[in-house]
């Protein structure tokens, strides 16, 4: 029993270090730009397709765990004003977002391949490449 309980408290541990490791802001992944790109994805809850957005996110986010800051960003939120200001929203959502060089969009990517894995995923090695 006393095996388990550590195991349980060892991998509870690692879950939140790993939840801490993508849980990233706006305003900080963006001033990170110039030593590492940040994707970014923009969605809204009410959005078609958003929740398989979320989820292909998520699964990029496991894939390529240190080539990026990773920021997710529902436009209701009050940190998406910040976003705002710099650039516009695209109607389109969801959609992702690849900025580096100091927060230079380097590169677009639309909804119906952000709800795809495998359009997705041939984005990024793409972009990593």
């Amino acid at each position: 029993m006393k095996k388990v309980l550590n195991m349980l408290i060892v991998t509870l541990m690692l879950v939140g270090t790993m939840a801490s490791v993508f849980a990233m802001e706006y305003p900080e992944a963006f001033s990170q730009c110039k030593q590492k790109p940040m994707m970014l994805l923009i969605y809204a809850d009410w959005a078609d397709g958003y929740q398989q957005a979320l989820n292909n996110f998520n699964n990029i986010q496991n894939l390529y765990p240190k080539d990026f800051n990773y920021v997710k960003m529902n436009i209701a939120d009050k940190s998406a004003k910040e976003y705002n200001k710099r650039f516009p929203f695209e109607a389109n959502l969801p959609y992702a977002i690849m900025m580096k060089n100091g927060g230079t969009i380097a590169r677009y990517i639309k909804g119906s391949c952000v709800s795809d894995m495998a359009c997705y995923e041939k984005s990024i090695k793409f972009f990593i490449h």
